[in-house]
């Protein structure tokens, strides 16, 4: 930049010299008093010189308009800042730019003839706890109401959730509600799940007469507690589920009883029993039978007397048999063979 300024004043120096030169020149020609040739020359040198000078007088405004540029014009290092600050800006542009966009999509939803009418309304007024300074004619003033007023509802539909939970279980405590997770928000759908089953419990109650009311039902808990031993309301549901059970066990047992007896499904449970006793007739017949072929003609006491005679004698008679055998074993040591052969 020095060197750019060092050579236009050279530059201009040099010309306003030879300038001044030539009209001191001319000054001493029209002193002299030349031929007309020479005035014509004159003249001619004259008007160069006018136009020279208007040059000059352009140049050096041009000079003045240069160093005035030069010296506004930034440093290397100031436009090296100026190249960072535009990069942070660009930047913040695009991200406002996303911004933009989100708050004009919520905008839209919120303008929307769908939308209820409160909410809508709503979003025409003013904003009132936020620094209406910070978003003064940003056209989305009034999102943050609403959405406020959003988060304000979302929050009310738990205490809703709760109260309408409590009603169920007064008109219609037979369904079993499914519990509420609490990391998972209330849905409206779930509101609606429970209010249309309460109306569609006193649709019902309304179509059918012959409903029973509410003392009818509770004297039929109360019996099945007294048949069941139930204690408490709690336990009516499990002692439920128990008895299901066990009937769907013997209503098992029996269809595989009718078949293992070539019964017919339909058949009741008395055919059942009187086919089972039946059955067990036969087989005790069979095995009397059975004893009175091995046993012969005598009956069952007199077999049971002749055991017990038999035990009694037995011990006392083997004692005297081993202690005999014993004797004979001292006596003669050759014939311990087949005295070892009678005491096995």
């Amino acid at each position: 930049r020095f060197f750019i300024r060092s050579t236009l004043h050279i530059s201009f120096h040099r010309q306003y010299k030879e300038d001044e030169s030539q009209s001191e020149e001319e000054k001493d020609y029209r002193s002299l008093d030349a031929p007309p040739t020479c005035k014509g020359l004159l003249m001619s040198l004259q008007n160069q010189l006018k136009e020279s000078k208007s040059k000059i007088d352009t140049l050096l405004s041009e000079k003045l308009n240069l160093q005035k540029d030069l010296e506004t014009r930034p440093t290397q290092h100031e436009l090296r800042l100026y190249k960072q600050q535009v990069k942070k800006l660009e930047k913040a542009l695009k991200k406002n730019i996303k911004i933009l966009l989100v708050l004009s999509s919520i905008n839209s939803i919120v303008q929307n003839p769908r939308a209820p009418v409160i909410i809508y309304k709503q979003s025409k007024g003013g904003a009132q706890h936020f620094n209406k300074e910070l978003v003064q004619d940003c056209g989305f003033e009034h999102l943050v109401p609403i959405i406020e007023m959003w988060a304000d509802q979302l929050i009310s539909l738990k205490d809703l959730y709760k109260s309408l939970k409590i009603l169920s279980t007064e008109l219609v405590p037979w369904h079993n509600l499914k519990k509420q997770d609490e990391n998972e928000g209330i849905r409206v759908e779930d509101l609606l799940f429970i209010v249309d089953t309460m109306l569609e419990e006193v649709e019902n109650k309304e179509k059918d007469s012959n409903m029973p009311n509410f003392q009818t039902l509770q004297a039929i808990v109360s019996h099945f507690q007294k048949l069941f031993d139930v204690p408490s309301l709690n336990g009516v549901y499990p002692r439920m589920h128990e008895v299901y059970t066990r009937l769907g066990e013997m209503n098992n047992a029996v269809r595989n009883l009718q078949e293992l007896l070539e019964l017919d499904s339909s058949s009741s449970l008395c055919v059942l029993v009187s086919t089972v006793g039946k059955l067990c007739r036969l087989l005790n017949e069979d095995v009397n039978e059975q004893i009175m072929q091995v046993l012969g003609p005598e009956d069952l006491q007199s077999i049971i007397n002749k055991l017990e005679e038999h035990e009694e004698f037995f011990p006392a008679f083997q004692a005297f048999t081993n202690d005999l055998l014993e004797i004979l074993g001292k006596i003669s040591g050759g014939g311990g063979g087949e005295i070892s052969s009678l005491k096995m």
